[in-house]
């Protein structure tokens, strides 16, 4: 379980980072539509608000320096995680920024393919 559950971090860190810096417009397909959404200190209610909020930043860089995760099975047998990350993110020109961020990742069936796939219900994200 917990061999899956790193190739999952794994698979998503790197996924979820990509769409952030270069396709943000699509980073929405990530979440879950009523995704509890912190970012530095700000609640969105859901997935909606937030993406207005980000196509509105300028570009972005993320560099993580290291990223955790711990499976959480529910009652059903469903391996959840938590993923934490740590890095530093620059928007625009200004200078990079420590961060932390903490995901819940909902593991979900994808209808068109039968696979597993992961999809954010919870983002907590702070400038450290």
């Amino acid at each position: 379980m917990t061999d899956a559950a790193s190739k999952a971090a794994d698979l998503f860190v790197k996924s979820y980072y990509k769409y952030y810096d270069t396709q943000r417009h699509n980073l929405h397909i990530m979440y879950t539509d009523a995704a509890a959404i912190v970012w530095n200190g700000n609640p969105f209610p859901g997935i909606a608000a937030f993406n207005e909020q980000l196509l509105k930043m300028p570009g972005s860089q993320h560099d993580i320096n290291n990223y955790d995760c711990q499976p959480l099975v529910n009652e059903t047998g469903v391996n959840n995680l938590i993923v934490t990350v740590t890095g530093l993110l620059k928007f625009g020109e200004a200078q990079h920024r420590p961060f932390s961020q903490t995901f819940v990742l909902l593991a979900t069936v994808a209808p068109d393919t039968g696979k597993k796939t992961y999809k954010v219900a919870a983002d907590t994200f702070r400038f450290v």
